[in-house]
């Protein structure tokens, strides 16, 4: 029993030896398996890693290489963009000491770019152009800006002028202040300020010191006009000050009545489209003004007429000397029309005491030699003859002075202006010998003594100048009463000549055009080689000049 207990218990330990033996070789079978697949794992992911960190970095690479593209292309951009600036850039300090330089043109530049490096703008400018760099320093400092100071320097080729703007530049807390400064040529544009100025001053002594009135007028949207600028001798002619219109519409300065007829001449000026000239009276603060205008439109760029140019010439002193002439023109036609009166008069009664005194004595002394020689004559041979000498002498005398009454004034024109004519004509053709022929388009003519002896002295001053001066063979006189007025046409064949060149002593077409006026007509002298023409138009209804005097 012992030994099979032993030998029990030997089987016992046995079995648990080898189920401890089993157990140790199952666990580290399966702790090789777990090394083996913690390994495999371990690995994987280590590859796992570092493809995904060389993934990275490959991405990284190619980033950066983008990244570095884009800086290469801004910094290129950059260094386009400063070489395609005309402008000088400097970097500068507080001082006025420079940094950095950027010259479009070192010929710009007071010294070279590596000179100034370090040098204070003292160094290499005057005090003056230094002084305003230091200001513009002073102020961006403050402001973070400074733009339009301007400076002058001497290069070596020449004076320029430059244009300074100043920004302050961002930097780390506790470092000096830095500043951009940008420097443009202006030099040109001062030249054409400077060529702008003389030509204002050379404008402004015109406009100011020229004796007509000048101005500016502005054409607003809604069609408006408002002053922009005035001389002074627009000023002193309406007795309004510049203060009173410079930059006010025309209704704020002026009356309403002046206002509403300045405004209708621009906007006829407007409606023209080009330049217009007009007349026109104003009662100005100064008293009434006659002006004689000239507008010009003056268009935009759009073609849209936005300002008006006004030049008026003061005519109120020859306004005055005209109406004082047109007062002693009337004066003396008044005076002439008396005078041509008091002739007429003059002719009828110096008429009527040759036909009447004179021709009665006429005829009592030629009866008084026929007695005579009927009682003596046949008695004595010798006072026969004296008597029949006498008696032809004292028919002669008749005869001068029946010739002289006609002239003075016919006892045709008495019985009307149809009679006169006729007679005229025919006395005309027989004395002259030229073929002249009376046309009336009617029967008979009624017109009152005045304008019937106008008309007879015009068509008798017309044969007379016919025969002195125009070697013709014809003469057409032509009559004709319409319903308001009288038409006279007085037309000949002779040489001809120019009705616009003043003929020497041409009184008689001066008479002629005076006695028209008396009628209140007016005559038109044409002429033509081979014709002269004289044509007189009169109203019926008007009362004449002397008429009226009278």
């Amino acid at each position: 029993m012992i030994e099979l207990n032993r030998l029990l218990e030997a089987n016992a330990k046995q079995r648990e030896i080898d189920a401890l033996t089993q157990r140790n070789a199952q666990q580290a079978a399966e702790f090789q398996q777990r090394w083996l697949w913690t390994l495999f794992g371990n690995g994987a992911l280590i590859c796992a890693g570092g493809a995904y960190f060389l993934l990275h970095l490959r991405r990284s690479n190619r980033k950066l290489k983008i990244l570095n593209e884009k800086v290469r292309r801004s910094q290129n951009k950059l260094q386009a963009t400063l070489d395609a600036m005309p402008d000088l850039l400097f970097e500068l300090g507080l001082d006025g000491r420079y940094y950095s330089v950027h010259p479009p043109q070192s010929s710009l530049l007071v010294a070279p770019p590596e000179n100034l490096i370090g040098k204070t703008v003292f160094d290499v400018m005057s005090a003056e152009s230094a002084g305003a760099c230091m200001s513009a320093l002073r102020e961006a400092h403050e402001t973070g800006t400074s733009f339009g100071k301007q400076l002058e320097l001497k290069l070596p080729h020449g004076t320029f002028w430059f244009e300074l703007s100043v920004a302050r530049k961002n930097v780390v807390a506790g470092r000096e202040p830095r500043f951009i400064g940008l420097s443009r040529d202006i030099t040109e544009r001062k030249r054409m300020e400077q060529a702008l100025s003389e030509r204002e001053q050379r404008y402004r002594g015109i406009f100011d010191n020229v004796l007509d009135t000048l101005y500016l007028l502005e054409v607003t949207p809604d069609g408006r006009f408002r002053n922009l600028e005035v001389n002074p001798a627009f000023e002193k002619s309406s007795g309004i000050s510049n203060t009173e219109l410079v930059g006010k519409f025309i209704e704020e300065t002026v009356s309403q009545e002046i206002a509403e007829l300045v405004t209708a001449k621009y906007r006829r000026c407007i409606a023209a489209g080009t330049a217009i000239d007009e007349e026109l009276s104003l009662d100005m603060p100064s008293g009434l003004r006659h002006y004689h205008s000239t507008l010009i439109p003056v268009r935009d760029d759009s073609g849209r007429i936005y300002r008006i140019v006004g030049i008026s010439r003061d005519i109120t002193e020859r306004k005055q000397m005209e109406r004082r002439l047109e007062e002693s023109q009337h004066l003396l036609r008044q005076l002439a029309a008396r005078n041509e009166v008091a002739r007429e008069d003059e002719r009828r009664h110096l008429k009527r005491e040759l036909h009447d005194e004179l021709g009665q004595y006429l005829l009592a002394l030629r009866l008084g030699i026929s007695v005579v020689d009927l009682e003596f004559g046949a008695s004595n041979v010798s006072l026969r003859e004296k008597t029949l000498r006498l008696v032809d002498m004292v028919d002669s005398t008749i005869k001068v002075v029946r010739d002289v009454v006609t002239s003075l004034r016919p006892a045709a024109l008495d019985m009307g202006i149809v009679s006169a004519l006729e007679w005229l004509a025919g006395d005309y053709a027989e004395r002259t010998g030229i073929q002249c022929e009376l046309h009336l388009r009617e029967d008979d003519i009624h017109l009152d003594d005045m304008r019937a002896t106008a008309i007879f002295r015009i068509v008798q001053e017309s044969l007379t100048n016919i025969v002195r001066h125009a070697q013709a063979t014809q003469v057409n006189i032509t009559l004709e009463q319409k319903s308001e007025c009288v038409w006279l046409e007085v037309r000949d064949n002779g040489r001809g000549f120019d009705p616009s060149q003043r003929q020497e002593k041409s009184f008689g077409l001066v008479g002629i055009r005076e006695r028209a006026l008396l009628l209140g007509g007016k005559v038109e002298i044409s002429g033509t080689p081979g014709w002269v023409t004289v044509r007189l138009e009169f109203p019926i209804h008007h009362q004449p000049m002397n008429a009226v005097e009278t």
